[in-house]
């Protein structure tokens, strides 16, 4: 396990807290109910692949953390990409971190809407095919109609 940079570590009342908005049965509502900054909540790593080579592991936020445009559903566009260096599996070191952006797209009543990160397959330790998605249709939702997959 590592950690992610301390820019993307949730962070309520000064202090990591990676309570998301959703707490089980019994359970106490984060407070405050979104972080102050990092990754929004339910908004982690959401895509994780190794190259190839087996040299380098990227794993990619969903969406932009809160201090980066993620405290909006319409500006959290700009999300994050971390490279480690994993040629140490038992010592992960971040070696580099990228920002990608993220399609908008229309929702079918006409609003602006952000795509999510999903998922990435690494196809070399320089190429990668990352998967931007709508949210919010799936299984267990009201409605099932997806408007943007794209690679």
């Amino acid at each position: 396990a590592t950690q992610p940079p301390a820019a993307l570590v949730p962070m309520r009342h000064g202090a990591p807290n990676f309570a998301s908005d959703n707490p089980g049965p019994g359970a106490a509502e984060p407070d405050p109910k979104d972080p102050d900054t990092g990754r929004q909540n339910n908004q982690g790593l959401e895509g994780m692949a190794m190259t190839p080579d087996g040299k380098s592991l990227i794993a990619v936020l969903q969406s932009a953390p809160r201090q980066d445009g993620g405290d909006s559903p319409a500006t959290r566009q700009n999300t994050r990409a971390l490279v480690y260096d994993a040629s140490d599996p038992a010592h992960l070191k971040l070696a580099h971190e990228y920002v990608v952006p993220l399609p908008v797209f229309k929702d079918a009543k006409g609003k602006t809407k952000i795509a999510a990160q999903s998922e990435i397959v690494a196809l070399s330790d320089k190429t990668f095919l990352m998967l931007a998605r709508d949210s919010g249709n799936g299984q267990g939702l009201k409605g099932d109609t997806s408007l943007v997959r794209q690679i």
